[in-house]
């Protein structure tokens, strides 16, 4: 089944015969619980693919700043906004910047630049999304407006 799954593989890409970059369908057929796809992936793309392998730790990052924000919940609007100054801000530019190379460099080596995309668009998801019943939906892409950075400005006003 595996040989006929990497032949497959190889035809739809329209080779006749199986490169190493067809490994990479292995990640969604060699895990027994949904709990184990992760660990594949991570093993399997970090022989076949190391862009996919790096995308894959950058995810990570994308999911630790998630995890923090997640904490967060129930803060005040302000001290929300100076985490995302102080934190998520930088880190997610750096992380975008950072798979926009991966991608560039992947695409110039003929390397697939799926997994890379598909974190990609993880990433430009969760921006601007609500995170919490009591906080307004951040977006972590762009920086706060000049008031809105020490809320003091807003309060010196009213």
């Amino acid at each position: 089944m595996t040989a006929g799954l990497l032949q497959a593989s190889a035809y739809v890409d329209g080779r006749e015969a199986v490169a190493e970059t067809d490994l990479s369908v292995l990640t969604h057929v060699l895990w027994d619980s949904p709990a184990q796809r992760p660990t594949v992936e991570r093993e399997v793309l970090n022989l076949v693919d190391p862009d996919a392998k790096e995308a894959l730790d950058l995810a990570d990052a994308i999911e630790e700043l998630e995890t923090q924000l997640d904490a967060m919940a129930g803060q005040s609007r302000e001290s929300l906004s100076e985490w995302v100054i102080k934190n998520a801000h930088h880190n997610l530019a750096m992380t975008g910047k950072r798979l926009e190379r991966l991608r560039g460099e992947a695409a110039n080596a003929g390397r697939s630049t799926a997994a890379i995309d598909r974190i990609t668009d993880r990433r430009r998801r969760s921006h601007g999304r609500p995170r919490h019943r009591r906080s307004v939906p951040c977006d972590l892409t762009r920086p706060l407006p000049e008031g809105e950075r020490s809320g003091r400005a807003e309060r010196a006003g009213a």
